[in-house]
């Protein structure tokens, strides 16, 4: 990458590259005030209600078709996360590790648990096509997350929804 030229200086060092790139980003994505203090106050209450309610259901497990949906709907030119694994290899395992993945996964939903690798990403930074490299305002940032997260996501999700639906307030 080479240096960028920022409104006051320009940066020669991958941490200052990397900051003010962050300068840029944040700059660009500020958050919008949604507040809504009658929703909000009734949100909370209903959140206190459930947590304090002790739940005797039993999570709805997967099964390993499941899994293997998820798994047919990755796609194959995305880049790995940190554990460098991609959605190739993930699509040419055999059934005995599909088996295990969807073991590892009811486990996740047994425990309430999700590891924490699992919330980590790699930020990349991406050149925006016909844009100049100098410039901080020129680059996008991607998150590469592991692969095997994403399916476990994607099984979070579809529980979530069906636990949710028709029960939620809008705003």
């Amino acid at each position: 990458m080479p240096p960028l030229t920022t409104p006051t200086t320009i940066v020669y060092t991958n941490k200052a590259k990397a900051e003010a790139i962050a300068d840029v980003l944040e700059d660009q994505f500020q958050t919008n005030d949604l507040s809504h203090t009658p929703t909000e106050k009734i949100v909370s209450k209903r959140v206190k209600r459930f947590l304090m309610k002790k739940s005797n259901e039993e999570p709805e497990l997967c099964l390993p078709s499941e899994i293997t949906g998820y798994i047919d709907k990755l796609k194959v030119g995305k880049s790995p996360g940190s554990d460098s694994i991609s959605n190739i290899i993930i699509k040419r395992l055999p059934i005995k590790s599909v088996i295990r993945l969807t073991e590892i996964i009811n486990a996740m939903l047994t425990l309430h648990y999700f590891p924490h690798e699992c919330k980590t990403a790699i930020v990349v930074k991406i050149l925006k096509p016909g844009k100049h490299a100098n410039d901080p305002g020129s680059y996008r940032p991607i998150s590469l997350l592991f692969a095997l997260s994403k399916i476990a996501e994607s099984v979070l999700l579809k529980r979530i929804v069906e636990a949710t639906e028709g029960k939620l307030i809008p705003m």
